[in-house]
């Protein structure tokens, strides 16, 4: 495994990252190896849902940026990484009962009682679906040309697999070598 760690972040070669044999989200040995593939928008992407769906959709692709990262998980986690992505299948279920209940609201008049269900049914699998994806795994932060950079990885995972700090870079060394001498290995 080649990669840094920088405060809580996991810093990794990409395409095809390699995360070794140690579990990111609780630090045990892992036992099952899947291949994950990790997705951002920029945030202001959404802001593109001002002008409509089409343009959102243009800048979503447009900034779109992706990481493939071998992934191993402990037995428990590979458990909670399923239950969390059914939990995201019901979400989604949810989302389209609750539109289809305020869209037959509409139908027998009753526009603002239609719209309110709509929007709390929306409101509502959208934050479920979010939560469970945020609680569960890997989240890629950015990718800055040929490294990834990942959030959600557990403490332990640095200790247990041996990742070393990020070291700091040769032009911050010329220029403040007072500064960054106590974190310089010479």
């Amino acid at each position: 495994m080649h990669g840094y760690r920088s405060v809580d972040f996991l810093i990794v070669p990409t395409p095809d990252a390699d995360l070794g044999l140690v579990c990111p989200s609780c630090g045990e040995p892992g036992s099952q190896v899947q291949m994950q593939f990790l997705s951002r928008y920029h945030p202001l992407t959404f802001l593109g849902l001002l002008g409509g769906i089409l343009p959102a959709l243009l800048i979503a692709s447009i900034t779109r940026q992706n990481a493939r990262v071998r992934v191993p998980h402990c037995s428990k986690c590979a458990e909670v990484k399923r239950l969390a992505a059914q939990v995201r299948i019901v979400a989604i279920l949810a989302v389209v009962l609750w539109i289809a209940l305020g869209c037959g609201l509409i139908l027998v008049d009753h526009l603002g009682l239609g719209l309110a269900v709509m929007a709390h049914g929306a409101f509502s699998g959208i934050f479920v679906a979010l939560v469970s994806t945020r609680l569960t795994g890997l989240r890629l932060v950015q990718v800055d040309g040929a490294w990834a950079i990942l959030a959600g990885v557990s403490p332990l995972y640095f200790e247990r697999a041996g990742i070393p700090e990020l070291p700091a870079p040769a032009y911050l060394k010329q220029y403040q070598p007072d500064l960054l001498a106590p974190f310089m290995d010479e």
